[in-house]
């Protein structure tokens, strides 16, 4: 079974209502984050335990004590620290 780490949770914005591939915006997104997850979703995840996971799955949320290596955003699928993807050549 797969496990993914959930280091926070942060209200989300209007960028979350923006198709990446498209450009077009879907306010509906938004509502949807509203309703279900009172505005706030995951943030800073990170994968603990490799696995598959399809849409309908079940999922269950459990306490665990691990935190991931780096936190930060994402560049071409890399993760990085403030300031270290420039010395890594990653941008």
């Amino acid at each position: 079974d797969a496990v993914v780490g959930v280091l926070n949770l942060h209200q989300r914005c209007v960028v979350t209502t923006i198709d990446p591939d498209t450009g077009e915006q879907d306010v509906d997104v938004l509502r949807r984050i509203r309703d279900r997850f009172h505005g706030r979703i995951a943030l800073n995840c990170w994968v603990i335990r490799p696995g598959t996971i399809a849409v309908g799955d079940a999922a269950t949320l459990v306490e665990n004590a691990s935190e991931p290596a780096q936190v930060g955003g994402w560049i071409l699928g890399a993760p990085y620290r403030a300031g270290s993807a420039r010395r890594r050549g990653v941008i």
